[in-house]
């Protein structure tokens, strides 16, 4: 048998961690859905390991007043179980790049999942009586399973199966970044471990410390994003644009540095015409089409201001640089001539090479502007 303090103690710092997320995003949570569910899903995993350190702290109790806190904490624990689950796959889904806000199914398939967990609920409600799902045995005051026990672990742990398996479909399918694959096969790791282990010791549910510690993982991914990436192009930003470039220049191994930087040519009128929403969607689309050709490329990409972007290329030959240039503006060509919006989206590329005589970063940004200011002219002509 597992003992009771240390399953205590492992509630108690799992508590701690996601009381502290949930107050972390108190303040800073924005209104998308995924960010919405997320709370929803840390909410209800508090709730569940403040419940489950309850039931184990009454557990074996004699008394009256003990045996109806159980019994009550029981079917909480149970009915929650399911709902907790099943906001854990909807969080997998519509935080995937895989999920499409506008393409939404009809609100009938939406809540059609959610029947397994809402049958879970009313039977385990109705367990303190009929002890369908649990029974507490009154002499010895400890929950025992009752006939239809196998229905919680079925829905349960049915969603968590079905979260694993779109993970498993989004690294397929989505290009995702080395450090989020990571993350995302954790998830499944942990979660079938811990199926594992509440099969083969039923007193140990771990499960619920494994989703505050996958909380946690992806709580921890999204600050560090933050600190590192653009949000509107989902590019690197440039604080990480100035710390990658000056790591270069002052790393003990010399490398060949070239640096491109990226304007778009009348963006302003662009805002000014049709709006900043619409200057929003023109950025997306120019980092969606550098992106991809910077691609299978030795580059590094950021938005380093308005709508000013920066391509590093290390430790290439400098023709890397132009053929990443020439991809740029067929890309952007190919864009307009596809386009059903009434502008046209421009860019221009300047390239500058660091060389001995340049003494830090910012006189490789200089010469880099005045290329791009040469390449502006060259179009405007």
């Amino acid at each position: 048998m597992v003992g009771i303090s240390a399953i205590i103690e492992a509630n108690f710092i799992c508590i701690i961690l996601v009381a502290w997320i949930l107050y972390e995003l108190k303040s800073n949570i924005d209104q998308q859905v995924s960010n919405v569910v997320f709370t929803y899903v840390a909410t209800a995993t508090l709730i569940m390991l403040v419940v489950s350190s309850t039931l184990t702290f009454f557990d074996s109790r004699p008394g009256q007043l003990q045996y109806a806190a159980i019994s009550i904490l029981s079917a909480i624990y149970h009915g929650l179980s399911g709902f907790t689950a099943a906001m854990w796959a909807v969080l997998v889904i519509t935080a995937s790049p895989l999920y499409n806000i506008k393409k939404r199914p009809p609100k009938l398939v939406i809540y059609l999942p959610a029947i397994p967990a809402v049958i879970l609920a009313v039977l385990s409600a109705v367990s303190i009586r009929t002890g369908y799902i649990f029974h507490i045995n009154p002499a010895t005051n400890t929950e025992e399973p009752g006939p239809l026990h196998v229905l919680y672990q079925l829905v349960t742990y049915s969603y968590f199966t079905i979260s694993g398996l779109y993970i498993i479909r989004e690294l397929v399918k989505a290009k995702l970044p080395t450090s989020q694959k990571i993350i995302k096969l954790s998830h499944i790791i942990m979660i079938v471990s811990a199926g594992l282990i509440h099969y083969l010791i039923p007193e140990l549910k771990v499960i619920w410390h494994v989703l505050a510690v996958s909380l946690a993982m992806r709580f921890t991914y999204s600050k560090i994003r933050q600190i590192s990436i653009d949000f509107l192009s989902e590019t690197n930003n440039r604080r990480s644009f100035d710390n990658y470039l000056n790591g270069l220049l002052n790393g003990d191994k010399k490398v060949s540095i070239t640096l491109m930087m990226c304007d778009l040519d009348y963006f302003k009128e662009i805002n000014d015409v049709y709006g900043h929403i619409e200057g929003d969607n023109a950025l997306k689309t120019a980092a969606r089409m550098l992106k991809s050709a910077c691609s299978n490329q030795p580059a590094y990409l950021a938005r380093i201001g308005g709508d000013e972007f920066a391509i590093i290329c290390s430790d290439c030959p400098a023709e890397t640089a132009c053929d990443i240039r020439n991809t740029i503006y067929e890309l952007f060509e190919e864009n307009n001539a596809l386009s059903e919006v009434s502008y046209k989206l421009n860019i221009s590329v300047g390239i500058a090479e660091f060389t001995d005589s340049m003494k830090d970063a910012q006189e490789l940004i200089e010469a880099a502007d005045k290329e791009l200011y040469r390449e502006k002219k060259r179009h405007h002509t």
